[in-house]
């Protein structure tokens, strides 16, 4: 697939009203930083039973049909779509259909829709999900409610899902969601949540169902890299490197070709990639993720240097004072060069380096990064000898015995496939 990029915004928290008017008015800003799709986290209206915290976690949905009179009215949300479409953005929604609210009128109307225990008690597969009760997708009524409400949001313009623990939904209702879909929109973009192995692990011991990554593969088109998550932090937090860059290389290769990974340093659920380093390995992670083939990913609020992790439970409006034109500006010169230079990738390789990020993609043309994520001085480097332009900022720099110095990075280059060492 083509190099996408996506902008997450959790409504609640993006503006100072946290509502969808908020979000429309900096469409355009956001179109402005190169991105494709800004994807909202569940606009619909929160359960009130069992509900957590102050306001309820979106993840709780008592209508699927409807939008959170907090965010504004569904006239609102037509008019963000609308909005978007105008200045170049697709929009996709939030989907949560592993479970609802406990509260959800269906619980009352139809509870063959929910998993029961043997006395025919409504139970849930994850405790500590206290706020929810889990469909039961034997019921084929079920299915047919949520493939029509699925169709409903779709022939209202939203471009895309992002499909909340997908793992946990039977891939069978996936595809046929993705063929129902197409039928109103081809280039539809699926993006599932996958979940962890432990997470896995437990649902199957349950005798439920979960899905492996790999199976997900054959009906989305994005995936989570949470199987990478514990080296990813480590990386970040440790500077531990060769963990992350050999779990890379070998995803990156056993997942099929159809599919891309979506490389996010934060989300709605991980912790603020600007509490844990500092400015420039920010910056060095930022160019890694965006040119590292697959698809790039911002979290509201990224763009100004911000620690905080919203609650999904209570308003916790982001920090905007920090909001840097110079990151923003890099960030729309990062997704200008990934649309340039990753149209097509036959085969990316992640170098095993201590001292920073490196890869090579491979296509009609070879493209060579390397990204100092850990500071230091000077970065071992798979080149060979010679000079090369930094495609970031067009200047030349010299590699000496297979070293470069740290103040190049983040490095970006298009090489020759026999400037490599292998």
């Amino acid at each position: 697939m083509k190099p996408v990029s996506i902008y997450q915004v959790f409504p609640r928290d993006f503006g100072p009203h946290g509502t969808l008017k908020d979000v429309t008015e900096q469409l355009p800003h956001i179109r402005a930083m190169g991105f494709d799709y800004v994807y909202l986290l569940p606009i619909h209206p929160i359960g009130i039973e069992g509900r957590k915290g102050t306001l309820g976690s979106p993840y709780a949905i008592r209508d699927y049909d409807a939008v959170d009179p907090a965010y504004g009215t569904m006239e609102d949300f037509e008019d963000l779509i609308a909005q978007a479409h105008a200045c170049g953005l697709r929009v996709m929604m939030d989907i949560v259909i592993h479970h609802s609210a406990c509260d959800h009128p269906w619980v009352r109307n139809h509870p063959e829709f929910y998993h029961r225990d043997e006395n025919g008690k409504i139970v849930r597969s994850v405790p500590d999900w206290s706020d929810i009760y889990d469909f039961d997708y034997s019921s084929r009524n079920l299915r047919t409610e949520l493939l029509a409400m699925l169709k409903r949001w779709a022939e209202k313009g939203v471009d895309g899902f992002r499909c909340d623990v997908a793992s946990l939904v039977p891939l069978g209702f996936w595809l046929e969601a993705r063929k129902t879909i197409a039928e109103i929109n081809p280039d539809f973009l699926w993006l599932a949540e996958s979940v962890d192995m432990p997470l896995v692990k437990m649902i199957r011991a349950k005798g439920l169902d979960a899905v492996s990554d790999s199976e997900l593969c054959q009906a989305f088109d994005l995936l989570y890299p949470y199987d990478l998550r514990s080296e990813w932090e480590d990386a970040e937090n440790h500077g531990t490197l060769l963990p992350l860059q050999r779990m890379l290389d070998y995803t990156i290769t056993e997942y099929p070709r159809n599919l891309s990974r979506i490389w996010c340093l934060e989300n709605h659920d991980c912790r603020r990639i600007a509490s844990v380093v500092n400015r420039e390995a920010e910056k060095n992670w930022l160019a890694f993720t965006f040119l590292l083939p697959g698809a790039a990913f911002i979290y509201a609020g990224e763009e100004a240097y911000e620690t905080h992790l919203p609650s999904l439970f209570e308003k916790e409006t982001v920090t905007w004072k920090h909001r840097s034109e110079e990151l923003e500006q890099w960030i729309a010169g990062l997704n200008a060069l990934r649309k340039e230079t990753l149209r097509e990738v036959w085969s990316v390789q992640v170098f095993q380096n201590e001292t920073a990020m490196e890869f090579a993609a491979f296509g009609p043309e070879v493209y060579y990064g390397l990204f100092a994520v850990n500071g230091g001085t000077s970065l071992k480097t798979e080149l060979k000898d010679g000079r090369y332009r930094n495609l970031l900022d067009q200047e030349e720099t010299e590699v000496k015995n297979h070293e470069l110095p740290a103040s190049s990075a983040p490095f970006y280059t298009k090489i020759r496939r026999e400037d490599l060492v292998l």
